[in-house]
Order: C-alpha cells, then structure tokens, then sequence
C-alpha cells in the first residue's frame, strides 16, 4: 500500500528530554507536513589518478521541517485529545492554568526549551515518521474573510527516525477522532485602541484579515561532539537557543479606507492595545497585544474599485498604561497572550 495523503495522522507530546521520544498524546488535525532530514556528507575529493568521486561519508543529519494546521476548539476524550494546543504552547513556551476561569493561558518564555515529539502515520503499513525534540522556530496565525483560522509551524528536529520507534500505527490509528470545530472568520471580533482605557465596543475595527508572525530566532543546524549525556549523537544536531531578540508582528487589512486614524498612529508613534477574539458557544480562543506600534500603513488605489487599507503593527513588552489582560489580570510578561477556553481541564504543558 503506498502513501496517500488523506490517510495521514499526526500525534504530539510534550517531551521532557532530548533523545528520548514519549507516547502521544494529542492528534493534530493537519493540511500539509514536511519534516525531513537534510543529510550533510564529506565529498572524497582528493586527487587519486582518476576522473571519478570514490565515495562520499555522511557526517551530519540535521532535521527540520513545517506543519500548516487548522486551528481548531480543542476535544478531550477520556484523557487524550484532538488539539493543537501543543504547537502554541511549544511555541510560547509558558503555559499557566487559571482554574477559577477554567482557561490555559499561554505566554512567551525567554529561553525558549519546550520541545514535542511528532509522529506521522503517512499511510504505509507498519512505517511511522517519528521526529524527537520538536522546538517551534517560528508561528505564523492568519485568517481572512470566508475562511477558518490556520497556523502554519516551522519546525527544528532533534532527530528524525522511522525504526525502533516509541510510537506505532496503532498508536496513531487509537488516538480519538471526535469532529472537532473550526474557528471561522464570522466567528471574530477585532478591537484596537490606545492606552486611554480599556477597549470596548467603540474599538471594534471591521476587518478583513489579519496575520499574526512570530519569529523565535532559534539556532539551527549545529554540530557539536558528544558531551556526557545531553549530546550522544554528534550526527545530529545541539538544543537550539534564542540567537536574537523575539519577532512578533500583526498585519490586518481593511475592507475600507475610511479614517486616517491608522496614518496618525504610525506619524505620532502611539502606543496601542488589541484583541482578537473567536468564540462560539462553548469555547472561546482569544489573542491580545498589550503594545503595538503602527510600522507600516497604506491605501494604495489599484484600480476603480474600492480602496483597502494594510495595516502593519510591531508588538513590544506590556508597559504601564495597557488595558488587556487574561480573565484572571494575571500577566504583564512579554508581547503576546494567548487564552483558551476549551474542554481542557488542565495546563498543556
């Protein structure tokens, strides 16, 4: 039987340590995978009286790869779930449980060290694609008109193997399969202000689209001889670290250029606070920025018709004045929240 994409099943866990791949625990609905190793070899380029390459050593096998997934209100089932809870927590990197609100709430950790196994069933019998360490590089979070929330994942790998592997087709194949619920554009509210108050209905923007990238400028690719036992393999690659300041950027479009509100943010360099909230009717996914900058706004006519305006925002650290906050009033750590209201009853991570 060869692969057919539709048969393909993605489980997560969190993983505790570098090498050692753990049971999963989440499937993850998902559009597209691609994680693989790209081997690196040493070329016998010596010279020895013929036209002829004689061999070829490899040396390295790093891993890697992305993950594009809907976003979706996560389904417990006797302690297992359909979620990609995980892929936000790993990429956030702190993970609270508020229990008087029954809410995760998810924060950027500074040294980022939340890492996932990830096994894929691609539709051959007997053959799992199991990929240890997950650490999330990078997050990219968008929806437009007509649509449904989707994140795509860019991914750095440990090690990626398809024998002896912790996790099997049977595995896979168990985890829960309940239908789950997308979260729809008609199901968003936008709201956008200055640090004057805290928001409400009067900062409801009507939008189109919106993106949300995060970049965690992790070190990839690193080689490294074995050290005790946090390296044992020197074909495959080191933890990786920040190697830079965290990136984290919201690009919205509007329907209609109506107000220069967006032009007088951006020329007096004003300090602003936004939510974004999905919600249906039991479960609710909310995104808030307790400090943005207009970087970049225009409204460009491109012809007769309506003009539209693309809004891009900087997100910085909370500072004193911002409004939004988890129901609990929690945080003022980093530039970016996340809170679920889900069927989870307890932390992620």
């Amino acid at each position: 039987m060869s692969a057919i994409g539709y048969k393909g099943i993605l489980g997560l866990a969190k993983q505790t340590a570098m090498e050692t791949a753990l049971d999963v625990t989440d499937r993850v609905p998902f559009m597209s995978e691609g994680m693989k190793v790209t081997p690196a070899f040493v070329e016998h380029d010596y010279l020895g009286g013929t036209a002829r390459m004689r061999d070829i050593q490899n040396v390295f096998n790093p891993a890697g790869g992305s993950l594009e997934v809907p976003v979706i209100y996560t389904v417990l089932n006797t302690g297992e779930f359909v979620s990609m809870d995980l892929l936000l927590a790993a990429a956030m990197g702190t993970n609270d449980w508020d229990a008087a609100n029954s809410v995760n709430q998810l924060t950027f950790k500074d040294d980022l060290d939340v890492m996932l196994t990830a096994a894929v069933y691609k539709g051959i019998t007997g053959i799992v694609w199991e990929s240890l360490a997950c650490f999330i590089n990078s997050m990219t979070l968008g929806c437009a008109a007509g649509e449904s929330l989707k994140a795509t994942f860019e991914m750095i790998i440990g090690e990626l193997v398809k024998t002896s592997t912790v996790n099997e087709q049977a595995d896979l194949v168990g985890l829960p399969d309940d239908l789950i619920q997308l979260l729809t554009f008609n199901q968003l509210t936008f709201r956008i202000g200055d640090h004057s108050g805290a928001l409400s209905a009067s900062d409801e923007v009507c939008i189109s689209s919106f993106e949300i990238s995060v970049n965690n400028n992790l070190t990839s690719d690193e080689q490294a001889t074995p050290c005790n036992t946090v390296n044992t393999d020197s074909k495959t690659q080191i933890q990786p670290v920040r190697n830079g300041f965290r990136e984290t950027t919201l690009t919205i479009e509007l329907p209609r250029y109506a107000s220069d509100a967006f032009q007088t943010y951006k020329s007096a360099g004003t300090n602003l606070q936004c939510d974004i909230v999905f919600t249906d009717s039991t479960s609710s996914f909310t995104i808030l920025f307790p400090n943005l900058v207009v970087t970049d706004s225009g409204a460009p006519i491109s012809g007769a018709g309506a003009v539209k305006q693309t809004v891009t925002l900087k997100a910085l650290g909370f500072i004193t004045g911002s409004d939004v906050a988890f129901s609990d009033s929690s945080t003022d750590n980093g530039e970016m929240w996340i809170e679920l209201d889900n069927e989870r009853t307890a932390a992620i991570i």
